[in-house]
């Protein structure tokens, strides 16, 4: 992290399949959001993890740090009967994943969300996984953004696509 902060991180080309990826951190975090009572869902918008290929460029280590982050705070924040959906779409040469919880940001930390040591509501939280998050994901010549309201809070993240093979069709 002190290098992505630095400006010194040096991108490894790494491939990541990203469908699988995704079902392994949901399958990960699914109990976690389930001792809140809370539903993680997964859309891989007619993707089949174990069929189809979608690989993007980046770190694996450091991309499972960002979504661990983002998960969790979607995940400490739910109310029992909440569905926090992670989902996937592709707009060639990127990949496109949104994390949507029903919760929204706190109105007094909206304009800083995302920022070093800003936080709301977690008596032991430090601000910097939202922070980490997105520098991660951004050294990866990524891209982050937001939007928050009445609905729910979806955060957006996009990364460089390096393969696609069509989606598989359950039938």
């Amino acid at each position: 992290m002190q290098k992505v902060e630095k400006g010194e991180y040096e991108k490894p080309e790494e491939a990541i399949n990203i469908l699988l990826f995704l079902e392994n951190t949901r399958r990960y975090f699914q109990a976690i959001a389930a001792s809140f009572r809370a539903d993680l869902d997964l859309d891989l918008g007619g993707f089949i993890p174990e069929k189809d290929e979608l690989f993007v460029a980046g770190d694996e280590e450091l991309l499972f740090s960002a979504f661990s982050n983002l998960l969790l705070n979607a995940i400490e924040v739910s109310c029992p009967g909440d569905r926090i959906v992670v989902s996937l779409h592709t707009t060639e040469p990127r990949v496109w994943i949104r994390i949507f919880n029903p919760k929204a940001i706190p109105a007094h930390i909206r304009s800083r969300f995302g920022q070093k040591y800003i936080t709301a509501g977690k008596a032991d939280g430090t601000g910097l996984g939202v922070y980490s998050a997105r520098s991660i994901v951004e050294a990866m010549d990524g891209t982050f953004s937001w939007e928050s309201g009445r609905e729910g809070t979806t955060v957006e993240l996009s990364l460089s696509l390096i393969h696609i093979s069509e989606p598989t069709r359950p039938y």
